[in-house]
């Protein structure tokens, strides 16, 4: 359980989850043994859950999947040609918003971007976008004490604080007016 508790567990531990998906840390701070070991934990817990489930003879309630009939008109994934993607790594190196210790997953995600691998580049700009709207959030707030708070004793600026027209002290949140309302829109 011990084990359990350092990489996903509990706010009050290391959490290595929570450090890893929410993009606080960079590829030079956490062994890749370690990420290597969530990935295994978090396949094993499946695992087990689905033993547990056969000897109970429960059954595990699923969330219903979305199908995207027509992913084309979706215009997730668009046609990049080479000049812009390496346009769009000119930013990254450039950009205010990526911490240059960020740099290597950005640089990685547009390589599979070129290699079509959409899903994986994704996954692995997820946390990057979090981290960076973080990074705008706290510089236009004037917050800079809230960039890097991944602790047990205080909650991290979540995408839910990022995206509410106040603040917790009751001021005006400032980023919806740097990247436009119809960035703000949610559903």
């Amino acid at each position: 359980m011990d084990v359990l508790r350092v990489f996903i567990g509990s706010p009050d531990g290391l959490n290595l989850r929570n450090i890893l998906w929410h993009g606080f840390a960079s590829s030079q701070e956490i062994p890749t043994k370690y990420s290597s070991m969530l990935v295994l934990l978090t396949v094993g817990l499946g695992q087990l859950l689905s033993n547990y489930l056969l000897q109970t003879q429960s059954d595990l309630v699923h969330r219903p999947y979305v199908l995207f009939t027509n992913l084309k008109e979706l215009h997730v994934f668009p046609d990049l040609n080479h000049e812009l993607l390496s346009l769009a790594e000119e930013l990254v190196v450039k950009s205010s918003i990526v911490l240059r210790t960020m740099r290597p997953f950005w640089i990685t995600a547009l390589t599979l971007f070129r290699q079509h691998r959409y899903a994986d580049c994704v996954m692995l700009l997820l946390p990057q976008l979090e981290s960076g709207l973080r990074l705008l959030f706290t510089t236009v707030n004037k917050c800079p004490s809230r960039l890097i708070t991944a602790e047990s004793s205080s909650l991290f600026t979540t995408f839910d604080e990022m995206l509410t027209k106040q603040l917790n002290n009751e001021e005006v949140n400032k980023l919806p007016s740097v990247l436009g309302e119809s960035a703000m829109v949610r559903p």
